[in-house]
């Protein structure tokens, strides 16, 4: 159901039916989605973005760690 989703100019995101998943060999771990091509730039911008605050909030998490709740 994923592909007319993205036809229709939205992303979609599956885990898969059982049947969809034997079909395909899809890993338990892995998942589909389609993303009209007009959305892909602006998609990978966006997750750019958020890996770039995940990666400074973790770093400064860490750090903070390290300060306040590590023993010598």
């Amino acid at each position: 159901m994923i592909v007319p989703f993205a036809h229709a100019g939205q992303v979609a995101v599956s885990p898969g039916c059982a049947v969809s998943r034997t079909r395909t060999n899809l890993p338990e771990d892995e998942l589909t989605c389609a993303i009209p091509a007009s959305e892909l730039k602006s998609l990978i911008e966006r997750l750019e973005t958020s890996t770039a605050a995940d990666r400074a909030a973790s770093e400064f998490a860490a750090a903070d760690t390290e300060r306040n709740f590590t023993t010598a």
